[in-house]
């Protein structure tokens, strides 16, 4: 891994991050903001390595916890094969073993720790479903009003696009684009801004 990689990550964990790529054997690249995903991993193919991939803006202990997300499919698909379901148990284990070494307040700061540690406990597949902890993990997304804020029906627009609020589901929220009637679930912390 290079230097450049490296500053990426919470200075303490750099070392372990690095030994879980020569330890599991893929590419690892760093991308450009993704609407869409935080992170990305694809299987070995056609000869090449599996791939890692993990967002560029992300604060340094978000990009180490999408990293060793990403890490962790790949492990877990090296152990049990490929029929297990993507967030199925035998990833939320690897999960949870691979990021254990970093679980710590060398790593994490005092007010993330313990809410990524009970979110650990039973990990979900994207760290926006647990709002608490992506509210500290993004505080420059949770400025202003958020789209948990807003009544069902109201226009807002997201990410340079239009939408409508249908329903919240748990902690995201069915929404229609205006442009297309597709349908999207957008995280309920998500900010936005009403359209009148």
């Amino acid at each position: 891994m290079t230097n450049h990689e490296l500053a990426f990550f919470p200075e303490h964990a750099r070392a372990y991050c690095s030994q879980l790529l020569r330890q599991y054997d893929f590419t690892f690249k760093i991308k450009r903001e993704r609407q869409t995903k935080l992170g990305d991993y694809r299987r070995a193919r056609n000869g090449r390595k599996a791939m890692v991939t993990v967002n560029e803006n992300l604060t340094p202990e978000s990009f180490l916890i999408t990293y060793i997300h990403e890490v962790a499919h790949h492990a877990a698909y090296e152990k049990y094969g490929s029929n297990i379901r993507p967030h199925g148990v035998e990833w939320k284990q690897t999960f949870k073993e691979l990021l254990q070494p970093v679980l710590n307040a060398e790593v994490f700061s005092p007010a993330i720790l313990p809410v990524l540690q009970k979110h650990m406990r039973n990990p979900k597949a994207s760290s926006a479903s647990d709002p608490k902890l992506w509210q500290l993990l993004n505080p420059q997304e949770v400025r202003g009003i958020t789209l948990n804020s807003i009544e069902n029906g109201t226009s807002f627009e997201f990410k340079d696009r239009i939408f409508r609020k249908i329903v919240k589901r748990r902690t995201r929220v069915l929404c229609e684009e205006q442009a297309t009637n597709r349908r999207f679930l957008i995280p309920a912390i998500a900010p936005v801004q009403v359209i009148d």
